[in-house]
């Protein structure tokens, strides 16, 4: 909700060439967060574990090998 209110006031400040790059730069940034978070959770599960969790399609899978 709070990105959306930014978003709207990022749009009627901005001139229409930033107002289309607000989005993309949005989602890149979005990615970037999501990759190093799940970076940082196969480094831990690695060490921890020394299994790696992208190898696996589910959680429970992932959990049976890790018992």
């Amino acid at each position: 909700m709070i990105g959306e209110r930014r978003m709207r006031g990022v749009a009627f400040t901005q001139p229409i060439s930033a107002r289309m790059k607000f989005p993309t730069l949005y989602m890149k940034t979005d990615i970037m967060l999501l990759t190093s978070v799940f970076e940082t959770f196969r480094e831990t599960c690695h060490k921890t574990y020394k299994i790696d969790p992208g190898h696996h399609f589910t959680p429970p899978g992932y959990t049976w090998i890790a018992c």
